[in-house]
């Protein structure tokens, strides 16, 4: 997983990905990107990538997340005055990266994957019945921090779904 960082080195780290993943991922999703669903520009670009890998023929592989950097972001496009780049509200974050689910879960074919990382659960719970009426398990997975939000962890044991467990030290 190529985790994603601040918008200033972004577009070095999806290269990378890129490059690495267009290699590799060629038998299966072995490198993932992360794509931060608080950036007003998300779902444009999984759009495109999942475009451009499907030109490539190489598999979607991604990890979606909502968002790390907004204070930092925020404070660089004020200083440095270009636009922010982050969503102006949390509703908005949300619906981008519940978008992006409703835009990606369907298309997975059986060598893409995608790993929701998310302890939101209302896109949790979204993800769980878009894998359901796809029938696609096998191709998502979703993120949890152990220790964090275990309900919704539970919830997703409970569903059988396929769990990474991340340690936040």
């Amino acid at each position: 997983m190529v985790d994603a960082e601040q918008t200033y080195l972004q577009a070095f780290i999806d290269s990378l990905a890129i490059q690495y993943g267009d290699v590799i991922n060629k038998h299966g999703p072995i490198v993932l990107n992360t794509f931060q669903c608080y950036l007003k520009s998300s779902q444009d670009r999984v759009k495109l990538e999942y475009e451009r890998c499907k030109l490539m023929g190489v598999p979607f592989a991604a990890k979606f997340v909502r968002g790390a950097y907004m204070y930092e972001e925020r404070r660089l496009a004020k200083e440095n005055n270009y636009p922010d780049p982050i969503h102006d509200a949390i509703e908005h974050t949300h619906n981008s990266y519940d978008s992006n689910l409703r835009e990606i879960i369907p298309k997975l074919s059986p060598k893409c994957h995608l790993l929701v990382a998310s302890h939101n659960e209302n896109s949790c719970q979204l993800a769980i019945d878009l894998i359901k009426q796809h029938n696609i398990k096998d191709q998502v997975s979703f993120a949890q921090l152990l220790g964090f939000a275990d309900h919704i962890t539970f919830s997703l044991a409970r569903e059988v779904m396929n769990i990474v467990y991340f340690l936040n030290v």
